[in-house]
Formats: C-alpha cells, structure tokens, sequence
C-alpha cells in the first residue's frame, strides 16, 4: 500500500538538499524500519527510519544537523515536510550564524580593551622613566673648591653610596694579598704633606725592602722601587664609611690596572690593620702647579709637547685595559724631576668591557667633562679624550681655569650652543687642531687615545729635525730651543 512520505539525506548534507520522495512501504515491514520498495544500500543516501529513536542505533555521523528533520511519528510524513525541514534549518543556521557574529564581536570587544589597557599602562610607565630621567638630569650644583682641587660636587637624587663605590672584582682579596705590605716596613713622614682632598691626604713616606711590585713586574724599570722614599696616601679620620669603601675601591681598580710607565703605580698598601695605606710612587710636583711657574718668555714648549705625548700615552694604556679614568686634569698628572708625566687618582675610574657606562653624579670635574657627560651621565674614552684637551688647554695656557668667565652651571648650555674653549697663549695650529678634535660634539667624531699619540708623536719627531730653530704659526710658537725642560 502506499503511505505517506519518506524522507532520505545525502551523505554530506547541506541545508537545502533535502528531498521528499513518495514511496510504498508494507506494513509487515515496518517494524525493521525500511521499505521493501528501497531496501537499504552502500549509496551515498541514508535512509532515515520511521522511528526516531531507531537513529541511535545507527550513530548517523550528522544527527545534530539532521534533528530538525526527524519526525516524532510515522503520521508526520507528508507532503510538507521537505519545504517545512529546510525552512526550520534555514532559520537554525541564521541563528547559529548570528550567535557565532555575536561571540566574535564580543571576543573583539574585549581584545580592544585588553590592548587598550596594555598600552595604556605601557606610556604610563614610559612617562615616569622620562620624568624620572629628566628630575636625575636637573641636579643641584654645589660650587666646592677644596684646597687646590678644582672639582664641583654634583648631587643627583639616584646617586646612593652603592652606586658610587660597590664596584667589587671576583679575585679582590687575593689580589689585594699580593699588594700587602707589612705596617713595619712603611715609614709615614706626617710632617710632609704631599696633597691633600676631601676625604684623603697624600704624606711623604720611605718604604724598607723590596715593594711588592718588583717581585710581579718583570722589568728592570721597577727594580729602583726598594729602600726608597714614596708617597702614601690614607683616609682623613673624619671620612664616613662610604668614603672609606671609595678608598679600598681605589686599590682594586689600581691592582686590576697592572704597572705603566706613564701611570702612578701601585707599589704596595696596607689594608689588614686600623690604617689603610695606599703606597705609590713619588712625584715632586703635578702638572698643573708646573705650568703655572712658566714665567720664562719662552717657555719649554718641546718640554709640554712630550708631557702631552706621555699622558696621551699613559691613557692609552688605560682605555686598552677597559678603564674610563672620568677625572683627567692637569692637577691630576704628576711630574718627577725628569719631567716623567705620570696620570693618578682613581677615585672616579670606572672598569667596563663595553667602554662604557652610565652612573650618577657624585663629586665630578665639571669643568673638564664632555658634553654628554654633562647632559646624560655618560662616560667613555670618549670623554677622556674630551678631558685630555682640556688639559692642553691648561698646558698652553700656563694653566688657566677653563671656561673661566662662564658659570659653572651655565656650562653644559654654553657647550650645547656649540662654544668651545678659545685657542691658548702658547698652542700652535697643530695643537689646536688637537685640541678641536677632542671637542667634537658626537663622541664617536672624536680621535682614540692611541690616534692622538700618535699625531703628538709625528709633532715631535719634527721639532727634533730643527736642531734649535723657532718655528712660528701665525705668531703661536710652536717649537723652541729651550735647552732643557
């Protein structure tokens, strides 16, 4: 007989692929579910049972999608149900489409404001950096001439005692171990002052035996350094316990440093007792006090070119062993009787691998610093060579103070403007022409320490070729023949 109406699905369903077909189905049959008339085959259709629930035990791979379609009762089949299926999957997708654009506006939502959020958070912490940074660049200057030192303390609000002597090497101790002298050995001379500073004092003393020195430096240049008077430095008894930590950190940066000819070397300390004592070699005088005694009308300029060459050299040494020295002035080159120039205190150096670093300001020579020093709290050999022709300005200028007529604090303006200081008495063009490099505002325009001995050297091998003839350059004499220095 013929019943109502069957209903059978592709394989691979679409929404509007259903199909109504009439078909004859026997009752005696209805029980397994199917129509003798279409008999179940492996076709690519799926005939869907009179019963419902007989689709469980077929686990149909897209029942979900195919429970739109499912007739409650065999009475259901009629003539309708295919336009009626599509209608309700039509509006079942429309809805699942609407519920997933739904989800993806809110997903989108909230990524918005998540990233929002983030970047907010982002420039609020880049404005307190900035803010910090430019409180740390607006330090108060405090004018400080101490005794004979030309130096200027500079308070930053980020500078701690950490950050101003916790400089510590793996090997300290030992190091310090092979530098140690026995208090018995060191007479100091407390009547004799050397020099003077703000937390340290520099007395004549004699040292008995052998320094330490000479048993690691296998060179004859140390053997005279036995039985022999030297300079000793120690801590003022009012020094705070920062400033005695920046003493010992003196000693390890000149055990680190090693044994130059055109340094102040370390000979020996004393570190174990009550009195700390750092023993160096004896200088009659610095270079500063030196040139501000040329009253001569000529004064020994072959004499200064080789100071020059001999702190260029000297500096050299140290940039090579990844030291930024920070304080080079004329004050701080010593001079023995035989105008042997030799580069000294280390309070301020610094050791980097990178050459650089960045560090706030304690007591700095402002005078003497390099413009990104003073805007950014940077130091190099860059900046050392910035220093070192501030220091030939003093040479040639029997020792004038820098920038003299321009407030300390207007300095860093007045170098940002492009001024620099003016050709000395005494310079030459070619040293002037040092001198200029040395200033160039971007750092990495300026020459190396070892390119600059080696132009003062080229400068002396000329004036040995004029045998005692003046040599002139638009009135700034540049070589002489004074007989000695």
């Amino acid at each position: 007989m013929l019943d109502k109406y069957a209903t059978t699905f592709p394989d691979r369903p679409f929404p509007l692929s259903v199909l109504t077909i009439p078909i004859c189905i026997s009752h005696s049959h209805l029980s397994e579910g199917y129509s003798p008339m279409f008999p179940p085959t492996k076709l690519n259709h799926l005939i869907v049972p009179h019963k419902p629930e007989d689709l469980l035990k077929d686990g149909l791979p897209y029942l979900d999608f195919c429970n739109n379609f499912i007739p409650s009762s065999p009475d259901d089949y009629n003539g309708t149900t295919g336009a009626s299926t599509s209608s309700q999957t039509t509006q079942s997708i429309n809805d699942a489409q609407r519920t997933k654009s739904g989800n993806a506006a809110t997903l989108l939502i909230v990524f918005a404001a998540v990233l929002f959020f983030f970047v907010l958070i982002c420039l609020t912490g880049m404005t307190i950096l900035a803010r910090r940074k430019r409180e740390n660049i607006r330090e108060e200057v405090i004018v400080e001439i101490a005794s004979r030192e030309r130096c200027f303390t500079i308070t930053s609000r980020i500078s701690t005692a950490a950050d101003n002597v916790s400089y510590s090497y793996p090997y300290l101790e030992q190091q310090r171990c092979k530098y140690e002298i026995a208090p018995e050995m060191l007479t100091v001379d407390r009547t004799t002052e050397l020099g003077k500073g703000a937390f340290a004092v520099v007395f004549k003393g004699h040292l008995t035996g052998a320094a330490p020195v000479v048993g690691m430096i296998p060179s004859l240049s140390v053997q005279y350094y036995q039985n022999c008077d030297v300079a000793v430095k120690t801590i003022l008894e009012h020094a705070d316990e920062t400033q005695r930590l920046q003493f010992m950190r003196e000693i390890t940066i000149l055990t680190k440093l090693g044994f130059h000819n055109h340094i102040v070397n370390l000979l020996g300390c004393v570190t174990t007792g009550q009195e700390k004592y750092l023993v160096m070699e004896l200088a009659e005088t610095d270079l500063l006090e030196y040139v501000r005694t040329l009253t001569t009308e000529y004064p020994p300029l072959r004499c200064l070119l080789s100071i020059a060459w001999q702190v260029a050299d000297g500096m050299t040494f140290i940039s090579s062993r990844h030291f930024i020295h920070c304080d080079l002035a004329a004050r701080n080159v010593l001079l023995t009787n035989g105008q042997k120039a030799m580069i000294s205190d280390f309070g301020l150096c610094h050791f980097s691998e990178s050459g650089r670093i960045k560090k706030p300001f304690g007591k700095m020579p402002v005078r003497h610093m390099a413009l990104e020093s003073l805007q950014k709290h940077e130091f190099s050999e860059s900046s050392d060579v910035w220093s070192f022709g501030v220091v030939l300005y003093e040479m040639y200028s029997r020792g004038a103070v820098p920038y003299e007529k321009i407030d300390i604090k207007d300095i860093c303006d007045h170098l940002s403007e492009g001024e620099r200081l003016e050709r000395p008495e005494l310079a030459c063009d070619e040293i002037y022409d040092v001198m200029q490099s040395t200033w160039k505002e971007v750092s990495s325009d300026r020459p190396n320490f070892s390119q600059i001995r080696s132009t003062l050297a080229d400068l002396l091998e000329q004036s040995s070729d004029y045998y005692g003839y003046v040599v002139a350059h638009d009135d700034h004499t540049c070589i002489n023949d004074e007989p000695s220095c």
